[in-house]
């Protein structure tokens, strides 16, 4: 396939700038100190739950560059049967598969926090998705509940 299917078959998706990659990839192109920090290993990309994880579990010392995989699933690069991202899609929109998160599962337990006083040692388990969390704060836990 090509045009907005290009990537369906593997993705689910189609190309769009809704989708992570796509700005991923704008950034890379467009930006020269991004594309620099990626080509120097030092660049790390990800969505609001992996920012929030990584500063949660140490930022800079030590914390840790993780996705759930609701939240990969809408990047535009993971793999649907393989659940990791797909090292073609990424390699034909030159994104480096080390600036993007480690995935994990919607629960298990990803690490501790660190660097919050009291909140220090508490487990960090989990993360979803926009959709997913709705679904979740509003109650919606029996099967056929929608929002």
């Amino acid at each position: 396939p090509k045009g907005k299917d290009k990537f369906r078959k593997k993705t689910g998706l189609p190309i769009s700038t809704y989708f992570s990659a796509v700005k991923i990839k704008w950034l890379l192109d467009n930006v020269p100190e991004v594309r620099t920090a990626a080509d120097e290993g030092r660049c790390m990309f990800g969505t609001v739950e992996s920012w929030i994880i990584y500063n949660l579990t140490g930022g800079k010392d030590g914390g840790l560059h993780i996705t759930d995989i609701s939240n990969a699933s809408r990047y535009m690069l993971m793999n649907l049967k393989t659940h990791s991202w797909d090292e073609e899609i990424c390699k034909q929109l030159e994104i480096p598969v080390s600036t993007l998160p480690e995935i994990k599962s919607n629960s298990e337990v990803y690490g501790h926090v660190k660097g919050f006083g009291q909140l220090d040692g508490l487990p960090l388990s989990g993360a979803l998705g926009d959709q997913h969390a709705a679904l979740l704060g509003q109650g919606c836990l029996d099967k056929g509940a929608s929002k």
